[in-house]
């Protein structure tokens, strides 16, 4: 397809990104009056509640059985999507800033590379492993700022190093998705997967003491937003957006994420970074495209449907 016929979908591949980078601006504003448990709670109940809509009114088929037969691989799923991203970037937010935690996790789609090696047997390449140590390298700049220019002293905040846990979670679970079997409906399987995280985030989050209605008005629409726009929308969408352009394509524009979470992150919360860790968010940034990079020997179509893909556009018409 041409760009101008395709122009509508990268558009909408920017929208997706900026949504996800929203993400952690908002986060770190509900943070100050709103524990992290119950961030996560509220986060995947609201997510929860707007894919079962979307169940209903796809009328999307619940196949229990096909879904019990892999549940060892849905629940690990869970694990890694609302503990190992949504948790712990919730708990990381709450000691530094969204422009420092975007840059950091600008490094997950290298660690994508490495998942996709380990689990589904991808190529690494020297590209990519070189691109991962590039990245590593602007990592340490962002966490460490001016004080790595003084090797006797580098100063870092400890709660930065949980964002590249975070990274990981969230990179173990895209390549999961990788490995679901076709006869899982995606729609269905999210569905399930952002309840079981909403019932065992409500326990840890009664513990946290918290009543439910002290909270500002801000505060839950933020919690509403964060759970429907970067959640439930941003994946039918973004399912959408690969099955039109490809995933090489559309993959692309996920580097752009970290730009816009520190240009939201400079308007909204007026957060800053020194020169030398913007240099290395720069230098992070920077690794991911060389590293994700190919030499095209012939020119970048759409892929093929898959079985998921095709039942989330059924599901968008």
């Amino acid at each position: 397809m041409s760009f101008s016929k395709n122009l509508k979908f990268y558009l909408l591949a920017i929208v997706i990104t900026i949504i996800w980078g929203s993400s952690f601006v908002i986060t770190r504003y509900v943070v100050q009056t709103v524990p992290p448990y119950t961030i996560c709670f509220f986060r995947t109940f609201f997510c929860a509640c707007f894919m079962w809509l979307l169940m209903a009114f796809s009328k999307t088929k619940a196949d229990w059985r096909a879904l019990l037969a892999h549940w060892k691989l849905v629940f690990l799923m869970v694990l890694c999507s609302a503990f190992g991203f949504n948790l712990i970037l919730g708990v990381g937010l709450q000691y530094t800033t969204a422009m420092k935690s975007s840059l950091v996790n600008s490094i997950t789609p290298l660690i994508c590379t490495i998942f996709a090696f380990l689990i589904v047997k991808e190529s690494l390449t020297v590209r990519k492993i070189s691109g991962l140590l590039i990245s590593l390298l602007g990592v340490a700049f962002v966490i460490c700022g001016d004080s790595i220019l003084s090797l006797r002293s580098v100063n870092f905040n400890a709660w930065d190093l949980l964002f590249l846990l975070s990274s990981t979670g969230w990179a173990l679970y895209t390549v999961l998705n990788r490995v679901v079997p076709p006869e899982i409906n995606p729609i269905f399987m999210t569905t399930i997967i952002f309840s079981t995280a909403c019932l065992l985030f409500l326990p840890l989050s009664l513990r946290e003491g918290v009543n439910y209605f002290s909270f500002d008005a801000l505060s839950y629409w933020s919690m509403i937003y964060l759970g429907v726009l970067p959640g439930g929308v941003s994946f039918v969408l973004w399912r959408l957006v690969i099955s039109r352009i490809g995933a090489s394509r559309a993959a692309f524009f996920i580097n752009f994420q970290p730009l816009w979470s520190l240009a939201l992150a400079w308007l909204i919360l007026q957060e800053s970074l020194s020169p030398l860790q913007l240099l290395g968010g720069l230098i992070s940034i920077a690794g991911v495209f060389w590293g994700l990079s190919t030499k095209k020997k012939k020119p970048d179509v759409p892929e093929p449907f898959s079985g998921q893909e095709n039942q989330v556009c059924k599901a968008t018409e």
